[in-house]
């Protein structure tokens, strides 16, 4: 059950006394290695969300989930509820492996990001200097067809372009020179217009580039460095794990389970990518910042800036009321929420729903993971952003009182890393 505000409220000013005790204390005692702490108030913040998580995984019968909550270089909060397995009803846990669908589009932009920072790669380079066979329907657009165009969703070709041949099981290479044979429905660079194939572009571009696969420049550039070793992008590195969340859906009135298809796989970019919440806790820390000698600051920045308007009537976001504007970055939503710069993204396949987000100007972030096709993972993560709202003035005020216990001004500690109890 919701905890009521009222609760909240006193919980929260609690807490607050007692971090102004404990740094007090820790003032008056000569600490020379202050060991960095959580915000107790976002934990706060934290077991509210779960109690409401909870409260929704069974109102809206859903068979298994997990989220994360991130705060700074920091796991606050991450869990598995309910099953992966209808047939065998065992417990989803933190290293269980689920699809990402679109969320895959992110980590893709990511990893470009890298390369980009490494100067193997030019967000203003020209697909035609990658792929010098690629061509869209005139030979002005596919001049200028640049990488940062594909990663928007500005390429100028029809909404979807395609993605029945990639839910047909075709490849790549099978696919892209089909592209020649789309109407533009806008120049280059000007109008938002969703692609899966069109995205997917990323995959042989990266491969050029590094001279290595996709997969493999995936595990090398980003899961490993990031500690994601559950992630993976193909049909085989999720079937082949012992710890997978199965999708499921309702018939006649009964759950069952659904078998994992190779839909998406030949367009990992756009929406091949398994991972679990453990993998994309570390994801998210890395995107908010945090692990610069993955991926810098700049880079990021260039991600998340603004490139085409997508316009808030879209229906994806109906259920959010308090939207002011939204846009497309880089492989990222980048939504003006409630005054509030959200960094964010969706996905849907196979059965599978999950959703992310980060604050960057508050360094917080969420992801869900869902093996239902309901849409928690989307109203979830706006539910969480309403309740950090709420409680804003209160995780700030701690956090301003809390520079008080840097009593060596001289001490720079190392960086912590977040671990957890053995699973």
């Amino acid at each position: 059950m919701r905890l009521k505000r009222k609760h909240i409220v006193f919980f929260f000013i609690t807490l607050l006394f007692i971090a102004l005790s404990d740094i007090k204390q820790a003032s008056e005692t000569a600490l020379t290695t202050p060991a960095p702490q959580i915000n107790p108030l976002v934990k706060a913040l934290a077991l509210e969300y779960d109690e409401y998580f909870k409260e929704k995984i069974q109102s809206k019968h859903i068979p298994g989930a997990a989220i994360c909550i991130i705060k700074d270089d920091k796991i606050v909060h991450i869990k598995g509820y309910g099953i992966k397995d209808i047939s065998t009803r065992d417990s989803v846990g933190i290293h269980t492996v689920f699809r990402l669908g679109s969320v895959s589009k992110s980590i893709a932009a990511t990893l470009a990001g890298i390369l980009v920072e490494d100067s193997l790669l030019n967000w203003d380079n020209n697909v035609k200097s990658y792929l010098p066979d690629f061509r869209l329907k005139t030979e002005a657009s596919t001049n200028e067809l640049k990488i940062r165009h594909i990663l928007s969703h500005t390429t100028g070709l029809i909404r979807h372009s395609y993605t029945n041949y990639i839910e047909d099981g075709k490849s790549l290479e099978e696919m892209i020179p089909e592209l020649s044979n789309v109407n533009l429905i806008g120049p280059v660079g000007s109008v938002y217009s969703y692609q899966n194939l069109a995205y997917s572009l990323i995959d042989p571009i990266i491969e050029t580039s590094t001279g290595m696969d996709y997969e493999t420049t995936l595990e090398e550039r980003l899961f490993r460095p990031l500690n994601m070793k559950n992630s993976s992008a193909s049909y085989e590195g999720i079937v082949e794990n012992s710890d997978i969340a199965y999708p499921h859906h309702y018939y006649k009135g009964r759950l069952r389970k659904s078998r994992i298809t190779k839909k998406y796989y030949n367009a990992a970019p756009a929406g091949g990518i398994n991972a679990s919440i453990w993998d994309m806790a570390n994801f998210l820390i890395a995107i908010n910042g945090q692990k610069p000698w993955v991926i810098g600051q700049p880079v990021l920045d260039e991600l998340f800036k603004p490139q085409v308007n997508t316009y808030i009537k879209y229906q994806y976001f109906g259920g959010w009321p308090k939207m002011r504007k939204s846009y497309y970055g880089l492989g990222f939503r980048i939504l003006d929420y409630s005054n509030k710069k959200v960094v964010y993204h969706g996905g849907y396949v196979n059965g599978y729903k999950t959703g992310m987000a980060i604050l960057p100007e508050e360094n917080i972030g969420i992801c869900i993971l869902t093996n239902y096709s309901g849409n928690l993972a989307n109203r979830g993560i706006r539910d969480f952003i309403d309740m950090y709202i709420n409680h804003e003035q209160y995780i700030k005020d701690y956090e301003n009182i809390s520079t008080i216990s840097s009593i060596n001004p001289s001490f720079t500690p190392e960086r912590s890393y977040h671990s957890l109890p053995p699973q």
